[in-house]
């Protein structure tokens, strides 16, 4: 199959409109929204796209039914609303989709439940609510969406908690809170079915933290630097049986550091530029 490339352009006449290529020719796949308007005037919900399976799914707005999700299998004749998300003028609140697990989750809003974490199998009977978690209309902020052991990791921001790492397996009994810290899930790297990532922890900072998307799987693993104070592990990647990683302490200042999961196991690699100043 030819790969193609989906992009968003302008021609000076439909406005932002969606297009494909192979490299030697450009497709239109449609006025989306008629005329100079465009269906991506630039709003900051709108133009999201990732492929999915054999299409793109898309958030474009068709000037009836508001900023939707609309997908696309590179054709105009296969290029169309996936769902009416929010019926008649209200238009939905989609943020940051990311693919994770074979289904696209998002922080859809809808006036009835706020902002609340929302997923979709790529139609429109599969695109609905996860859980209200901040039930009726009030706001819970997700993002960070990450597959560990079978299971999507987020994080999200619910009052009063406040920010916390959570796990679904897409539905609402299944969506629980694993630790009331501050997170960095959708930026950490996976080493054994295991996450590690950035977590902050009003005693220990921002330190390394691991899970298996279980609650007694999620804990500490070093605090690099001690006490409330905070090592920033950074750029966190898998390399053979090791996580690698940038991290400050209090006598080298930045540097790469490595764990293989455990406390002991996690060390500074090399003083590149030994003192405070690396």
């Amino acid at each position: 199959m030819t790969k193609r490339l989906f992009f968003i352009a302008d021609n000076g006449e439909t406005g932002r409109e969606p297009y494909v290529t192979d490299g030697t020719t450009i497709q239109s796949l449609g006025d989306i929204n008629p005329g100079a308007a465009g269906s991506n005037p630039g709003g900051s919900n709108i133009g999201h796209a990732l492929s999915f399976g054999n299409s793109v799914l898309f958030v474009a707005d068709d000037g009836v039914h508001g900023a939707e999700f609309w997908t696309t299998d590179g054709t105009p004749e296969g290029t169309r609303l996936l769902v009416d998300f929010v019926p008649g003028e209200l238009q939905p609140d989609i943020r940051g989709p990311v693919l994770a697990g074979g289904r696209v989750w998002f922080n859809g809003g809808t006036p009835e439940t706020g902002l609340e974490l929302h997923v979709t199998d790529g139609t429109a009977a599969g695109t609905r609510l996860v859980a209200d978690l901040n039930a009726g209309t009030g706001d819970t902020g997700t993002s960070g969406y990450t597959e560990v052991n079978g299971h999507v990791l987020f994080r999200a921001y619910l009052p009063p908690v406040g920010e916390s790492l959570w796990v679904t397996d897409g539905t609402s009994g299944g969506t629980r809170m694993l630790a009331a810290i501050g997170n960095h899930p959708g930026e950490g790297a996976i080493l054994n079915d295991v996450l590690y990532f950035m977590g902050d922890d009003p005693a220990t900072g921002n330190e390394l933290w691991r899970t298996n998307g279980t609650e007694d799987g999620t804990f500490l693993v070093a605090d690099i630097f001690p006490g409330d104070r905070s090592s920033f592990p950074l750029d966190l990647v898998t390399v053979v049986d090791r996580v690698l990683f940038s991290a400050r302490d209090d006598e080298h200042g930045t540097e790469l550091w490595a764990s293989d999961g455990t406390g002991a196991g996690t060390f500074m690699v090399r003083d590149i530029n030994p003192g405070l100043s690396g």
